[in-house]
C-alpha cells in the first residue's frame, strides 16, 4: 500500500496529466479538422463536430475517449493530492500538539524535579536545630552502567563553598559510605586528630585516583544512612551528612526523623533518582 500511495499513483497522476495535455492539443487540432468537414451540403461547426465526438465516445478510432480516460484520472489525482495534503495538515497538527504536549510535560517534570530538592532541603533541616554553615548533606544514588558507583543527586549546605564543591561520584566499595552501602545501611566516623584528617584526606586522593585532589570540606564528622525500598529491598539510596565539628550532628534526632518520615523521605529520593536518571543520564562503561 505504500508503494502505491508514494510511488504508483503519483507516476499516474504525472502521466495522466502529460496525456491529458496532449491530448486536448490534438483534440483541437482534430477538431479544427473535423469543423471543415461537409455535412449533407453544409460545413459543420466547431459546436457540431464536438457534439458528434462526445456522442461517440466509445469510439476508440478517435482521440476523444483517450482523452475523457486522461481527464478522468487526472480528476482522480487531483483529488488524492487534495486528501493527502488535507491529511498531511491533518498529521502536523496533531504532531506540533503532542510536541508542546510533550514540552510542557517536559517544563512540568523539571519544575517537580526542583521542588524535590526544595523538599529534601526542608525535610533535613527545618526540625534541626544543629544543622548549620559547618554542615553539609548529600545524597548519592546508584549509577546505572557504572558498576561500582554512586551519583550524586542531592546536596545542600548554608555554606556556598561547601554546597558548591564535593564529589560527583564516589566508589560504593570505600571510605564511610562505601561501609554504610555494602553493609548494613549504617556507618559513622569521627576525626579526631589532624593525623586522621590527612589519612582521610590521603584515601580520597587515592578514591579519585587524582594526586591533585583535595578534600572540599574538611570534616571531622561523618554520618551514612542507606534506604531501602519497602516493597523491593532494593537499595535507593545513601545520605551522608558531614560536619566540619565533632558533636554537631545530633545522630538520635536524625534517625528518630528518618524513621518517624521513612515513607515521605523514599518518595522524595525515589522520585529525585528517577527524574535524575532522565535529566542527567548516566554513564556507560565505556564513556567513563
Amino acid at each position: 500500500m505504500n508503494f502505491l500511495s508514494k510511488v504508483f499513483f503519483p507516476l499516474i497522476f504525472i502521466l495522466a496529466n502529460t496525456s491529458f495535455a496532449v491530448l486536448a492539443l490534438f483534440f483541437g487540432v482534430w477538431l479544427s479538422d473535423a469543423a471543415g468537414n461537409v455535412v449533407d451540403g453544409e460545413r459543420i461547426g466547431y459546436s457540431t463536430a464536438a457534439a458528434n465526438a462526445l456522442s461517440d465516445i466509445t469510439n476508440f478510432h478517435t482521440i476523444v475517449p483517450y482523452l475523457a480516460i486522461a481527464f478522468i484520472v487526472m480528476i482522480f489525482g487531483y483529488f488524492e493530492s487534495f486528501s493527502n495534503r488535507y491529511q498531511y495538515g491533518e498529521n502536523q497538527t496533531l504532531r506540533n500538539s503532542l510536541r508542546d504536549e510533550n514540552q510542557a510535560h517536559g517544563t512540568s517534570k523539571r519544575a517537580y524535579f526542583d521542588t524535590l530538592e526544595e523538599a529534601l532541603r526542608l525535610f533535613f533541616t527545618a526540625n534541626s536545630n544543629w544543622f548549620d554553615q559547618t554542615c553539609r548533606i548529600t545524597v548519592y544514588r546508584e549509577e546505572k552502567g557504572q558498576e561500582g558507583k554512586l551519583k550524586k543527586i542531592f546536596r545542600h549546605s548554608t555554606y556556598k563553598a561547601y554546597a558548591e564543591s564535593g564529589r560527583f561520584r564516589i566508589p560504593n566499595d570505600k571510605g564511610v559510605v562505601g561501609e554504610c552501602w555494602t553493609g548494613p545501611g549504617t556507618a559513622e566516623k569521627k576525626v579526631e586528630t589532624h593525623e586522621e584528617l590527612s589519612d582521610l584526606n590521603q584515601s580520597y586522593i587515592e578514591e579519585c585516583q587524582d594526586a591533585g585532589s583535595e578534600l572540599s570540606m574538611p570534616s571531622k564528622h561523618i554520618v551514612a544512612r542507606a534506604f531501602d525500598d519497602l516493597d523491593s529491598g532494593r537499595r535507593v539510596a545513601v545520605i551522608v551528612i558531614e560536619s566540619t565539628e565533632i558533636g554537631r550532628i545530633d545522630v538520635d534526632q536524625f534517625d528518630a526523623l528518618c524513621a518517624t518520615e521513612q515513607h515521605t523521605l523514599l518518595r522524595l529520593l525515589k522520585h529525585r533518582g528517577l527524574l535524575d536518571e532522565e535529566f542527567s543520564p548516566d554513564l556507560k562503561e565505556d564513556e567513563e
